[in-house]
């Protein structure tokens, strides 16, 4: 007998967590909010079928596929509810390479060395030719044990993965390029988006630039990304901010160089966004 729902969290301490979801219901299946990570992301499918949405381009999936994500990709996950879902997800931070050669450190590239939403799919038949199955299955065996070395083996398994998938990428066929579905329009949008998130712009002005009504556009960007376009600004705006002050900027300044005119307006929509303040981010990533 299936779990209604069921999610299970470990941790190792040293730069890599595990959430292993299972069970039949919609709640347990369903991502029903687009968002995003501040670490890197790896999606392990062991059952079920649903669509992954990345950054407005849709990819289909299927039982044994992987998902990699980068930290500045909005995604939205929807899962067949009506049959048994179970996935591993890997969460990952640059924590987990040191103490490796410094030429280690390019291994995480394939999170966000790319064009976002494209090469996110690793299909289960090249998934299990690769083992890569089989060493997130390790590493999801190890990070429940007490002992020390099972945390140096989540380590060593992560990175090994890591090793796997950075050789893939040699072989374009390897990764799925492109995505199951993408409309056109709102490729156009989020590269508009990315380019001038940090500008005075609204729905009206990005309609007019592109020529269309802005209740459509409203409406087909919220269907393509799954959420709306003064959402995706604001996440741009938020990851900018984030990135500054992992750098050491002071906190408004830091708001003002991210396109947040007034400040309480800012310190608002990140807690809301971010479920903590931003002088607590700030204090968790000193130099």
């Amino acid at each position: 007998m299936y779990p209604t729902y069921q999610k299970l969290r470990y941790t190792t301490g040293y730069g890599v967590r595990l959430n292993h979801t299972m069970g039949n219901s919609a709640e347990a299946s369903t991502l029903r909010f687009p968002h995003y990570s501040t670490e890197f992301m790896l999606y392990y499918f062991i059952h079920g079928t649903g669509n992954i949405k990345i950054e407005g381009r849709n990819y289909d999936i299927q039982a044994g596929d992987m998902v990699l994500l980068g930290p500045t990709e909005m995604f939205h996950c929807t899962i067949d509810s009506s049959i048994y879902h179970e996935r591993y997800v890997l969460h990952i931070d640059n924590s987990v390479i040191l103490g490796f050669p410094d030429n280690c450190q390019n291994l995480l590239n394939v999170f966000y060395c790319r064009q976002k939403g494209y090469g996110n799919h690793i299909c289960a038949q090249t998934v299990a030719a690769n083992g890569l199955d089989t060493l997130v299955q390790s590493i999801h065996t190890h990070i429940q044990g007490k002992e020390p070395v099972n945390t140096a083996m989540v380590i060593c398994k992560t990175v090994e993965l890591l090793v796997q998938i950075n050789t893939l990428l040699a072989d374009p066929s390897a990764i799925t390029q492109s995505p199951a579905y993408e409309n056109k329009l709102i490729h156009n949008v989020l590269l508009f988006l990315n380019a001038h998130y940090k500008e005075d712009i609204s729905i009206s002005s990005i309609a007019e630039a592109f020529h269309v009504d802005k209740s459509y556009l409203s409406h087909l960007f919220k269907d393509n990304v799954g959420t709306s376009v003064w959402n995706y600004v604001i996440f741009l705006r938020i990851n900018h901010f984030n990135n500054l002050i992992t750098q050491n900027h002071p906190i408004e300044e830091a708001c003002h160089q991210a396109g947040f005119q007034n400040y309480s307006n800012f310190y608002r929509l990140y807690k809301k966004h971010m479920a903590i303040t931003p002088q607590q981010f700030k204090q968790r990533h000193k130099p």
